[in-house]
C-alpha cells in the first residue's frame, strides 16, 4: 500500500497588504481519531513516517471550507515538533490529536494510547491497491523543505500549483488550490539532487482512500515562471477557537 500524506509542519510567514494590513490567516480545524499504527518512521529510509489505520472522521472539513466526511482510511502523519513516537510499537491502538491548517496541511499535535483490547470502529482491511481506482496528476512547483536527517518527521515539501482537476477520496471533483504539502515518494524515487528553492514538475497518484505517493520528480529551468500567486500563510497566526471536531458520540474513551 502506498504511504499517505506527510505534511510537515509550517513556517511562520507575514504577508502584508498595499494598506500594511496582516492577510487573514488561513482556518485551523481540530481533529481527536482513533487507529492503529501501521508504520513507524525506519533510521535510513526519509520517506517513511507514522501511519495510522483511523477510524472514520465524518465532521471532516476539506480544504475549501465545505464539508467532505473522512472515511476510515490508513494515511501517514507528520508530527509536530515535541511529539514523540519512540513508545509506539506496530499494531498499538492510539488516539491521535491532528491539525490541518487549510490550504496548507497538517500535523499531529498529541497521541495517547488506548487500552490494546479496546474495540475500534475500523470495518474494512487496507484495500488491494490493485483493485482501488488510482487517479495520476502532474503538477509543478518550488521545493520547500527536504528529509533531515534524525528528524523522521521531516520531508519532501513542495509549494504546488493549484490542481482544478483533483478528485477527492470519494471520487467527487475537488479542486485543490495552490498550496504547500508534503509527498512521500515511491521506492526509486531519489531526492538527492534536489535542493531547497528548486522548481520541479512531480508525478503522484492517488489511491482513493488509502493515500498518495509520488512517483517521478522532473527538474526545470530555475527561471521558468510558475502559476504561484502566494507565499505559505502564517501557521502560528491562526484562529484555533471553535473548530475541534471529537470522535462521534459514543467513541470518545476520554
Amino acid at each position: 500500500m502506498p504511504p499517505f500524506a506527510r505534511l510537515a509542519p509550517l513556517l511562520l510567514t507575514f504577508t502584508l497588504l498595499p494598506l500594511g494590513c496582516a492577510e487573514e490567516p488561513a482556518p485551523v480545524d481540530v481533529y481527536r481519531v482513533r487507529g492503529v499504527v501501521k508504520a513507524l518512521p525506519e533510521a535510513g529510509k526519509p520517506t517513511s513516517g507514522l501511519m495510522v489505520h483511523h477510524e472514520a472522521i465524518p465532521t471532516f472539513i476539506g480544504h475549501d471550507g465545505t464539508p467532505q466526511p473522512m472515511d476510515e482510511m490508513t494515511m501517514g502523519f507528520p508530527t509536530a515538533p515535541g511529539v514523540s513516537l519512540d513508545n509506539l510499537e506496530i499494531g498499538d491502538k492510539i488516539e491521535l490529536r491532528f491539525e490541518v491548517t487549510r490550504g496548507q496541511g497538517y500535523q499531529a499535535t498529541d497521541i495517547a494510547p488506548l487500552a490494546g483490547d479496546l474495540e475500534l470502529n475500523l470495518n474494512q482491511a487496507p484495500s488491494d491497491h490493485n483493485q482501488t481506482p488510482v487517479d495520476v496528476y502532474r503538477v509543478r512547483g518550488v521545493v520547500k523543505a527536504l528529509p533531515q536527517a534524525g528528524n523522521p518527521a521531516s520531508g519532501l515539501m513542495v509549494h504546488h500549483e493549484a490542481i482544478p482537476a483533483f478528485i477527492g477520496h470519494n471520487g467527487a471533483s475537488a479542486p485543490m488550490p495552490e498550496m504547500t504539502m508534503g509527498f512521500p515518494t515511491a521506492p526509486g524515487v531519489s531526492l538527492d539532487n534536489l535542493e531547497i528553492g528548486d522548481k520541479i514538475e512531480l508525478r503522484f497518484e492517488v489511491t482513493r482512500g488509502q493515500g498518495y505517493q509520488a512517483t517521478d520528480i522532473a527538474p526545470l529551468a530555475s527561471d521558468l515562471e510558475l502559476n504561484l500567486n502566494q507565499p505559505p500563510p502564517a501557521h502560528d497566526h491562526a484562529d484555533h477557537a471553535g473548530h475541534e471536531h471529537h470522535a462521534p458520540a459514543g467513541h470518545d474513551t476520554h
